[in-house]
């Protein structure tokens, strides 16, 4: 340090200085720092919210009246629920783990750019006495003294390529001249910085490192890599698995197996589980390997199709395709669902095993969207019957219950013996609901418990009241081809005003589901479907309204609109209604507004622009006619030579000129006779 003269500092002072002023523009690490931290932040903390919710959401779910457990059969299911969608099983996912993952990778490289911050902070904070490591007050000696120190610690020949050395060093020669030049040390008062008041700097945000010519091998490198390896291999994973789904997420294959395998206009209600169980999704889930559950599928399928359960499934239809081992399971699965209770009754009863337990979830959780496709189909290709037996299929997996199954049995602790009671009096079911409780009648074996379920779900079914009305906007008739509106009206007679429906009460079906009612119209000779609909408006009172085309030829036609409930049975109803179509000639003539006709009688701006492009050319050949006269040819000669359309333009400019000139004529005519009325008028005053 004695040894280094201040000569030689204050040289290296100002040519560090002088290299920095040459540089006009250059890469920032502090802006590059905050523009890292900024956008880590727009995803952290949003990232940060949800996490925390979700993660309370698993140990302290909010309490939601809707999902309330009704009956103890509900219970049942809501602690199912509990069980699977609660505490660490809800965590347990694979892409909760990623988004940790990711979250504490985030976060370590946004704690690692806010502590290169705030170094940085510290180097362009431009504090003196800091800078030297001296105390307010020192003398000019240890000024001195600690000004050789500091610059010998970061002078640049003993720092080579030290970006954060050679900023320390320049800081220093300015701290020591703002402690002992007079002028400096006033602009340090005045302005902060010995050198006076600074002028904006701009800077490229991004990192330093970019420009090291070590780094630019390396730089390219992970350049090329990125563009085109990893983000084609990302873009190529996300086409691949989203080409494969269609509309309501299902997959294209399943349209196509619904399509020209599954369904026909003559598929029947007991051959849909198969066609549901070879659905591409289902495929995926229900495949296995293993010799035991291939003996565990041929024993039951054998039990299925057996003499004591005559008529309980189908033949399979696809024994022969490469999936047949996989959809037969899914189809034992589904049919030991929906036979519940047949199969509780057998002796021994069969029972689904209990590693299929989530093989079943997982098949009902993903219908609601199959059966929508299977309606698709059926609507696209104009299958009637197909399409109702669909509709059914659906309840019937909602409720856990088969073809065979009375309807009763969607009450909850309903057994066959309090079924044949019911039944006595009157026989719908959605008749026995409107009765009143005190007078239902085979409930005398249940407990009080257990009756008062069957009333609450009683009051949960919807009462439905449904009516029609068509029409032709802004029309009294109904011509041919007209867009006829059909207006639907539901009303859940069942609900007080201003409250919605409940949730399905389907304790055997594994996830929460909301009621929705099809609107189906066709038109009863042909029996043809026009179309179908699907509301799932859950207010009281819900009016839809369907667009359709009148027959194309005139009478009067029948047609037919199936309400069908997608998750109780029982409660279908048909309302049939007639439409008179009158021909286009019967409708009464339009009378137009007398304005409307004055704007139609009005030139458009485009006959407006033809018409002045047409008087400009007529009164440009007048003028040359009027230049040329040729006296010694009569008049009638003067078109020789002239095409036709020449001929026939001619003949209307001369026709406009002479009618113009017969105007004027009659004009000054009446001004003559105006100004003789006139002056006799004046006379017989004078007189």
């Amino acid at each position: 340090a004695s040894q280094f003269s201040g000569t030689t500092a204050a040289a290296a002072t100002e040519v560090v200085l002088a290299d920095h002023r040459g540089k006009m523009l250059d890469y920032d690490n502090s802006a590059f720092y905050y523009f890292m931290i900024t956008m880590l932040a727009i995803y952290l903390i949003p990232a940060y919210i949800m996490t925390i919710r979700y993660v309370l959401n698993a140990f302290l779910p909010e309490t939601d009246k809707r999902n309330v457990a009704r009956t103890e059969l509900e219970k049942k299911k809501l602690q199912k629920l509990k069980v699977t969608d609660r505490g660490f099983k809800k965590l347990n996912s694979t892409w909760f783990f990623i988004n940790i993952g990711v979250i504490v990778l985030f976060t370590a490289i946004m704690t690692f750019l806010i502590v290169l911050c705030s170094q940085d902070s510290d180097l362009a904070r431009f504090d003196p006495y800091k800078i030297l490591d001296i105390d307010i007050g020192s003398t000019d000696k240890q000024i001195k003294r600690a000004y050789k120190i500091k610059a010998l610690e970061y002078h640049p020949d003993k720092n080579i390529g030290d970006k954060k050395a050679e900023q320390m060093f320049m800081n220093v020669a300015k701290a020591y001249e703002a402690l002992t030049d007079e002028e400096a040390k006033a602009n340090y008062e005045q302005f902060g910085n010995p050198d006076g008041k600074q002028s904006l700097e701009v800077s490229i945000g991004l990192p330093t490192f970019l420009l090291d010519k070590d780094n630019h091998n390396v730089i390219l490198i992970v350049y090329l890599i990125c563009l085109v390896v990893i983000i084609p291999t990302i873009v190529a994973c996300w086409y691949s698995n989203s080409k494969k789904y269609g509309e309501n997420n299902v997959m294209y294959a399943t349209y196509g197996f619904f399509a020209r395998h599954g369904l026909n206009e003559n598929s029947s209600l007991k051959m849909l589980p198969e066609v549901l169980a070879g659905a591409n999704e289902n495929l995926e889930k229900n495949n296995f390997k293993d010799r035991d559950t291939f003996e565990m599928v041929k024993k039951m399928l054998a039990v299925f199709r057996g003499k004591s359960l005559d008529g309980f499934m189908a033949k399979p239809r696809f024994d022969k395709t490469s999936a047949a081992l996989i959809i037969n399971k899914g189809n034992v699965i589904l049919h030991s669902h929906l036979g519940r209770n047949t199969l509780a009754n057998q002796r021994p009863p069969i029972a689904l095993p209990e590693e299929w337990q989530k093989d079943l979830d997982f098949m009902l959780a993903g219908c609601p969207n199959l059966i929508t496709a299977m309606v698709d189909i059926c609507v696209s290709n104009r299958w009637l019957q197909t399409c109702l037996n669909v509709m059914q299929f659906s309840q019937h997996l909602t409720q856990g219950l088969w073809i065979k199954d009375p309807k009763h049995l969607q009450l909850p602790h309903v057994t066959r013996e309090e079924v044949k009671h019911m039944m006595k009096g009157k026989g719908e079911f959605k008749d026995y609901l409107k009765v009143a409780d005190e007078e239902k009648k085979g409930l005398s074996t249940l407990g009080d418990k257990e009756r008062a379920d069957v009333y609450e779900v009683a009051k949960i079914i919807p009462d439905l009241q449904v009516d029609l009305k068509h029409f032709v906007e802004d029309e009294e008739e109904i011509a041919e081809k007209d867009t006829v509106t059909l207006q639907v009206t539901l009303t859940r007679l069942n609900l007080e005003d201003g409250t919605r429906a409940s949730p399905v009460h389907a304790p055997f079906f594994p996830v929460k589901k909301d009621e929705s009612w099809w609107v189906v119209l066709t038109e009863v000779e042909h029996k043809h479907l026009i179309t179908v609909e699907k509301i799932t408006d859950l207010n009281k009172k819900v009016v839809h309204e369907i667009k359709f085309m009148a027959p194309p030829r005139t009478g009067t036609y029948k047609f037919l609109v199936y309400i069908v409930s997608d998750s109780y049975l029982g409660l279908d109803q048909q309302i049939p209604f007639e439409m008179k179509v009158i021909g286009a000639h019967e409708l009464p003539e339009f009378e137009a507004h007398k304005d409307d006709l004055e704007l139609d009688n009005e030139a458009s701006l485009f006959e407006q622009v033809l018409t002045a492009n047409q008087d400009s050319d007529e009164s440009s050949d007048e003028e040359e006619d009027d230049e040329v006269m040729v006296p010694t040819k009569p008049a009638d000669d003067s078109a020789a030579g002239l095409s036709e359309a020449e001929k026939k333009k001619r003949q209307k400019r001369l026709a406009g000129k002479k009618a113009a000139v017969e105007e004027e004529d009659e004009t000054s005519d009446e001004d003559e006779e105006g100004d003789l009325v006139a002056d006799k008028e004046e006379a017989e005053l004078v007189d």
